[in-house]
């Protein structure tokens, strides 16, 4: 193509067309179900629809035990699997999982449910106002499935391995069409079926509401505003989203040093990337800011970013080399490697859980050896992953992007800022496997 759609800078219309969800003055949010049988590419599709809408007004929620990720269409599927959890649906979650798209406030909310027609997910369907199905087979039982929780049909798409991608109805009914090539590590972001479903969903979320949840917390003098930031920094792609530059690290952490020697508190406004935002807050220590809070979207206000005391813990050894802490009553694992140089941590929260702010009240984390450089590792909430990061006294910090290896994000010197590695004296691997093997012998 010759060049995308800016889908941040749409017009977008007040009102959608007839037959259409008409957006209700009080209510802000466009919540939509993705759904579809298993292994039709649904994960894949949904990153990156995720990755061409205006990702500071899109939250995606996992509405579903199977333990993935933006990052699971990431290059290195090997690694991918090993960091992958895969739970299973109980009352409990299902009940956390519609709390959180129920409180979810960002204009457009992107739902991955599971594969299966299930009570579980009939009850999730109810809480959104559209669909879209992306699958193999059964399309036609999985448009009957969800209107009948009440949701209207915003696009059907038939997923084929080969082929080319085709759209053969566009109206007040939704799009149909058949789309291809839905597999881990590509990227389908160029093609028109995702451009278009994108530009509808942005049709139905009006410009002046999208402009007031964005300035809400913009002017305020304290706030690092993450967009502006990268906008500053030449780190915007060509549909308005932030494209953080791992190589330019070094840049980042200057614009960040400057913009804190100024300020006693920050707030932290749009932080997406785990590696970011450990640079901010290490960046924030440096310049003696004790008091950092970040933005939690699902929430709709700033958390205070906490220390997490640290203490000897009992663990339990796995295998000859890793040792197993609970951190949170069975809800918060940390498993730990080490070599003489190294230091791994991997934090596990499982598939049927979701952690709230206030357990931070009852956590601690197990002493480890400051004086190595520490990887850290898991699918955690931004403001757990401060906490931990601001904890731990490490003089050099990693974190795992998982399929594209560790990010160096806090180092001895700043030119090594942003360097990629995967390979640190310690079996990753087998590290992933250990723990993955346990989680399903504990099931």
């Amino acid at each position: 193509m010759k060049e995308l759609i800016n889908y941040s800078i749409i017009k977008l219309a007040e009102e959608t067309k007839e037959g259409w969800y008409i957006m209700n003055k009080n209510n802000k949010t466009f919540k939509i179900i993705i759904c579809g049988n298993t292994q039709s590419g649904k994960s894949i599709f949904i990153n990156d629809l995720y990755r061409i809408l205006p990702q500071k007004y899109t939250a995606l929620i996992r509405a579903c035990p199977d333990g993935e990720g933006v990052w699971s269409s990431n290059k290195n599927n090997e690694q991918i699997q090993n960091v992958r959890r895969k739970g299973k649906f109980n009352t409990e979650l299902v009940k956390k999982i519609t709390q959180e798209i129920d409180n979810e406030k960002a204009p457009i909310v992107l739902i991955d449910t599971g594969g299966i027609r299930s009570e579980e997910n009939k009850e999730i369907f109810k809480h959104a106002d559209s669909f879209i199905v992306i699958s193999k087979e059964e399309t036609e039982e999985w448009i009957k499935f969800a209107e009948e929780s009440g949701i209207k049909n915003l696009a059907v798409l038939k997923s084929e391995v080969r082929g080319n991608n085709e759209i053969y109805e566009d109206n007040e009914n939704g799009i149909r069409g058949i789309v291809t090539g839905l597999s881990r590590g590509t990227r389908s972001r160029d093609n028109e079926i995702l451009k278009k479903i994108a530009k509808r969903i942005c049709e139905v979320v009006s410009q002046r509401e999208l402009e007031m949840k964005g300035k809400e917390c913009a002017e305020e003098k304290e706030t690092l505003n993450m967009h502006q930031t990268a906008k500053a920094l030449k780190m915007i792609d060509l549909n308005g989203n932030i494209k953080w530059e791992e190589e330019k690290a070094d840049l980042i952490y200057y614009y960040l040093k400057g913009f804190m020697e100024v300020r006693n508190t920050l707030k932290i406004f749009e932080s997406r990337a785990n590696w970011i935002t450990g640079m901010v807050c290490e960046t924030a220590k440096e310049q003696n800011i004790n008091n950092i809070k970040i933005y939690d979207a699902g929430l709709n206000k700033y958390l205070t970013v906490r220390n997490i005391p640290k203490e000897k813990m009992e663990y339990e050894k796995i295998g000859s080399s890793i040792q197993k802490y609970d951190i949170l009553q069975q809800e918060l694992q940390m498993y730990i490697a080490e070599n003489e140089e190294n230091i791994l941590i991997d934090l596990e929260i499982p598939a049927m859980h979701r952690l709230n702010y206030a357990d931070l009240q009852n956590m601690k984390l197990p002493q480890i050896d400051e004086n190595k450089k520490l990887y850290i590792s898991g699918r955690l909430p931004m403001w757990l992953f401060a906490g931990i990061t601001l904890s731990y006294q490490n003089k050099e910090k990693s974190v795992l992007q998982p399929g594209n290896g560790f990010i160096t994000y806090k180092a001895k010197n700043e030119n090594d800022l942003g360097n990629k590695e995967e390979e640190i004296g310690i079996d990753i691997q087998d590290f992933f496997l250990q723990i993955k093997a346990l989680q399903e012998r504990e099931e």
